[in-house]
């Protein structure tokens, strides 16, 4: 199985650097998920943030960390680092490296939370705003049983940038998981976004209003307290330039 998942691992990659990847959407995943270390790397064809285009040949990493409780009422902190970069067709704000903390609290024993966080964002080749931070805080809960075992979940979060982009960019979703098999499960996430905070730049976040809406299919492996979790993302915007795009991506995280 590991042999199986590792050939997975690669054809995504592979697949991965023939698609748009459209963060103009990003949220923090590590923020809505129960873990203990989470992995994730991608490869695409565009290079985009908050629907800027910044060159092609994206390749991207990050890490998390969680330390805390999984239990109703236990309190958790995630320390996070990554970053982004172009091979080709480079501007000054090709490079991204950003890193933060987030800390929140388990508010039932199904997965239930809220968190706030602080992301600093650097641009080292920037001429001007190299570097830019981000606020954001979020809730996730389940809903009334749709299905057996897997009750659906609503998530609702907002992140605010407080320098270079001046924004804020608020997003609900409703996530609902499938299980095949005690292993195997299937979720499907469905979002949309809204944008805008004055005076903005150049991003097009401004008047506040409609941003886009984004699917995800995702599938999750759980082996040995370890998930491997390949997923497709499919994000359309409604303002700035990006259009329709897909996101493919793979993420392995020691379970809880």
């Amino acid at each position: 199985m590991t042999r199986i998942m590792g050939r997975v691992f690669i054809a995504i990659l592979l697949i991965a650097a023939s698609v748009e990847r459209a963060e103009a959407q990003w949220f923090a995943s590590y923020a809505t998920d129960a873990f203990s270390i989470l992995a994730s790397a991608a490869a695409s064809k565009e290079h985009r943030w908050r629907d800027l285009d910044r060159g092609e040949a994206d390749l991207s990493a990050e890490a998390a960390r969680s330390f805390g409780g999984f239990d109703k009422g236990d309190a958790f902190l995630v320390a996070s680092i990554g970053g982004s970069t172009a091979l080709s067709h480079r501007i000054l704000t090709s490079d991204i490296l950003y890193g933060g903390f987030a800390v929140g609290k388990r508010i039932d024993s199904n997965d239930g939370m809220v968190w706030s966080a602080i992301d600093v964002l650097l641009l080292p080749s920037a001429v001007d705003h190299r570097a830019t931070t981000e606020l954001s805080a979020g809730a996730k809960f389940r809903l009334p049983h749709w299905l057996p075992e897997m009750p659906p979940t609503l998530i609702a979060e907002g992140v605010a940038d407080l320098s270079r982009y001046q924004a804020a960019y608020l997003r609900a979703a409703l996530r609902q998981g499938i299980k095949f098999r005690p292993a195997l499960m299937v979720f499907v996430e469905g979002g949309y976004a809204w944008s805008g905070w004055p005076p903005g730049d150049q991003s097009g976040s401004v008047p506040f209003g409609r941003h886009g809406g984004d699917v995800t299919l995702t599938l999750v492996h759980q082996n040995d307290g370890r998930s491997v979790e390949p997923f497709v993302r499919w994000i359309w915007s409604d303002r700035g330039h990006s259009g329709a795009t897909f996101d493919v991506g793979i993420r392995v995280t020691g379970a809880k």
